[in-house]
């Protein structure tokens, strides 16, 4: 009975010793899920005075991070691919992204595809924002830049 009783004592000490060792909330973290589900590319880029400006992209959509005080809190889509739209939907898939932060701006590149369509990108193209969200500057080819309607 005694060594029954010494086991319970020493369970319950080691469970109030790691009890202690909580992980500590880091302003602003980014969690490991998120990190996973934007492999394609995520942007983290610190910002005085507030929550910094962050951006993850998967499958042709870029998401940017809401906070709420310093914790993220959810995710709004802040630009995508037009799938679709010349094409069904349902035949158009991502073939290539990508996502940076140079020159104070949020640049991407979208490239979708229709499903046997061949080459190049039916939908997408070059996009860059100052704040990560709407206005976008939108170009097919880098050098004749519009307004994104």
């Amino acid at each position: 009975m005694v060594g029954v009783v010494s086991r319970c004592l020493g369970s319950a000490a080691l469970a109030a010793a790691f009890a202690g060792c909580q992980a500590v909330h880091q302003p602003y973290d980014i969690s490991q899920a998120d990190r996973d589900r934007f492999v394609a590319g995520l942007i983290d880029v610190p910002r005085p005075g507030g929550p910094p400006l962050v951006e993850g992209l998967a499958d042709c959509t870029i998401w940017k991070a809401q906070f709420t005080g310093d914790r993220m809190s959810g995710w709004k889509v802040a630009l995508a691919a037009d799938w679709g739209g010349s094409y069904p939907a349902f035949m158009t898939g991502c073939v290539d992204q990508s996502i940076s932060y140079r020159n104070n701006r949020v640049q991407v590149h979208l490239c979708a595809r229709a499903i046997g369509a061949g080459g190049g990108c039916n939908n997408g193209g070059y996009y860059w924002s100052y704040t990560g969200e709407r206005p976008w500057r939108v170009s097919d080819d880098l050098s004749n830049w519009r307004n994104l309607p």
